[in-house]
Parts: structure tokens; C-alpha cells; sequence
């Protein structure tokens, strides 16, 4: 029951950080068929969360790339693939200039 639980919640905190769309502890609620209120889902999350000191991974740069050219729909095919293989150069350009 617990391993459900935490499950369930590292997921909806995975989709927080990493998804456009938002879910509601009342939606996991649903999921769950009710095994667990939102209330639940919440202090789960607090504990998920402050067990980890609150460190969570932000966007890597290609997923910014990706994120930021999405917004830009008029772009054509090609030139969205140019763009992002010009991301993906700078990034690792910028990651062997650090060392």
C-alpha cells in the first residue's frame, strides 16, 4: 500500500517538473480509485520532497531547447532540426569549456 502511495507521487511531482500540464492531488485521488485522499498525496509529496532537501533536477539545455522552439509553431520541420542540432553543438561546445 505504501509502495502505491509513493509511487504514485513521484510521478505527479516528475510531471510538475517536467510537464506543461499540472495534476491535481484530487485527480490522484481518482487514479488511485480512492485508496488514498488528496491529502495523502499532498503529505507524501512534503515528505518525497523533504527527504530530498528539496533538490530536484531542472531542465537539461536540450529540453529548454525543445521547450523554448515549441512555442514557435510556424517553424517548418527543417529548420526546427537545424535549430536544435545548433543547440545540441552549443551545449557540448559549453560543456567542454568548462573543463
Amino acid at each position: 500500500r505504501k509502495f502505491q502511495l509513493l509511487f504514485m507521487t513521484a510521478f505527479h511531482i516528475a510531471v510538475k517538473v517536467n510537464e506543461r500540464m499540472q495534476m491535481d492531488a484530487k485527480i490522484l485521488s481518482i487514479l488511485s480509485r480512492g485508496d488514498y485522499t488528496p491529502e495523502e498525496f499532498i503529505d507524501e509529496e512534503r515528505e518525497i520532497l523533504q527527504g530530498l532537501d528539496w533538490r530536484l533536477s531542472g531542465p537539461t539545455p536540450m529540453e529548454f531547447g525543445r521547450h523554448f522552439l515549441s512555442l514557435a509553431p510556424h517553424l517548418k520541420d527543417e529548420w526546427l532540426g537545424a535549430t536544435l542540432l545548433t543547440v545540441q553543438y552549443q551545449v557540448e561546445k559549453a560543456a567542454l569549456d568548462c573543463n
